[in-house]
């Protein structure tokens, strides 16, 4: 069993991810916004899932922080996960994946996106108006 898993699922993979931070942004807030996630959930390819876990668990726990303390959680709006590919997608590239996290109600006004072009290479977007690397 090696690091690289050949059918690696995104909709899993943010599965288990959306319970990881759901269950933080509960601990420290006493709730967490519903997520919910849209697209290709059928998509796998090669990739390291623990990788891909860690960053969605981040992302995921920095927007919920985000939607909790603008909205409290009395009024909490959904955070939702896009799952693409190149197929489907005229922006993305045919053999390029990409998750995007929307959570346009908090201290991050756009959506992160990661693009899962290769194997090894995470870059995670910011869209403000226009894309810039972090």
């Amino acid at each position: 069993m090696g690091l690289i898993n050949l059918k690696t699922s995104p909709y899993d993979i943010a599965t288990a991810a959306i319970a990881d931070a759901s269950f933080m942004c509960r601990r420290q807030h006493g709730d967490a916004p519903d997520v919910v996630i849209v697209g290709r959930t059928d998509l796998t390819f090669p990739y390291v899932p623990s990788h891909l876990n860690y960053v969605l668990v981040e992302l995921l726990k920095n927007s919920m922080r985000a939607t909790v303390e603008t909205h409290g959680v009395d009024n909490m709006p959904p955070i939702k996960i896009v799952i693409a590919d190149g197929e489907d997608n005229e922006d993305v590239s045919s053999s390029s994946y990409v998750m995007c996290i929307a959570n346009l109600y908090g201290l991050y006004s756009s959506d992160y996106s990661l693009s899962l072009s290769n194997l090894f290479y995470i870059t995670i977007v910011l869209h403000l108006g226009g894309d810039q690397s972090i």
